[in-house]
């Protein structure tokens, strides 16, 4: 091979190595780009109020299961009766029960992005109650207000959306209220078949049809979710709570030595007014001899 020939096979393989080089760089370009964009999809959300306002409502819940000294004092205010189906109904029955009052004096004010919101939690209705000027408020957005509803009172099994909750740590009150329980399937034997005036007998062929279908079904998890009851405008919640008509007194309720030792002397006047009234009626009955 002449000296020319080989010049010009070192000049392909130089061609063909700046090509190799140059898709191997566009390739690499192009990946850096789509990795802006990401970023950059990102930084727009972040810059949401709103879903900024959920992310940050999200991430203190969450770390509170971080915080093995303060489970306990997280639940403190629930009353152990929740943790009895048949208990909290039989108390709920009753309509002067303290619980409900309990918690509706319980009241989150809380502004986001897209209004104020009052909100309680309803033991009767085992959800959330809340007040908004605006009409319709997403799910996501009332779930992070509950979060810190959940967090400010010392409740947070009351929070059963397991979408949220961590897999190992899901609240009690799941398998409690909202799990459904297993249908009992009545097993019958072949005699029983026999005697049946008709017998229905399976068809496989649709079975097998069905089947992939039936273990897709079964193989999807599903999720509970908090429940949201929409009571109106804000002004229709009444920030001041009504007096309680047991309360007779003119002073509603109030006490001290003070008011005791007024009350006992207007006492000791009426006994004296009362011997003097006494004694002035007995001398007028008494006859002059």
């Amino acid at each position: 091979m002449d000296l020319y020939s080989i010049n010009v096979f070192m000049a392909y393989l130089w061609a063909w190595y700046l090509q190799i080089v140059y898709f191997f760089m566009n390739s690499k370009n192009q990946q850096i780009k789509k990795e802006i964009e990401k970023e950059t999809k990102k930084e727009e959300i972040v810059l949401n109020p709103t879903e900024l306002y959920m992310e940050s409502k999200k991430v203190r819940f969450l770390q509170s299961y971080l915080e093995p000294t303060n489970q306990t004092k997280l639940n403190s205010n629930i009353d152990p009766v929740f943790y009895s189906k048949t208990d909290l109904q039989q108390i709920l029955e009753d309509s002067n029960n303290n619980i409900e009052p309990t918690w509706k004096r319980r009241v989150l004010y809380e502004t986001t992005p897209r209004g104020n919101i009052v909100m309680f939690y309803d033991s009767y209705k085992q959800g959330f109650s809340y007040y908004s000027d605006v009409n319709s408020i997403p799910y996501s957005l009332l779930n992070a207000v509950a979060m810190k509803y959940v967090m400010v009172f010392y409740c947070r099994d009351f929070f059963v959306d397991d979408q949220v909750t961590p897999v190992e740590s899901p609240s009690p009150l799941v398998q409690i209220y909202l799990s459904a329980p297993e249908k009992e399937v009545a097993s019958k034997s072949t005699n029983d078949l026999k005697d049946a005036p008709f017998a229905k007998f399976k068809n496989y062929n649709k079975e097998s049809k069905t089947s992939s279908n039936d273990a897709s079904l079964k193989n999807k998890k599903e999720y509970n979710n908090n429940r949201f009851i929409a009571l109106g405008k804000i002004s229709n919640f009444n920030f001041i709570q009504p007096v309680s008509n047991k309360i007779c007194s003119p002073v509603n309720g109030f006490s001290s030595k003070l008011l005791d030792n007024l009350s006992g002397e207007t006492q000791l006047q009426k006994q004296v007014m009362n011997y003097i009234e006494y004694k002035t009626r007995t001398s007028k009955n008494i006859k002059i001899a």
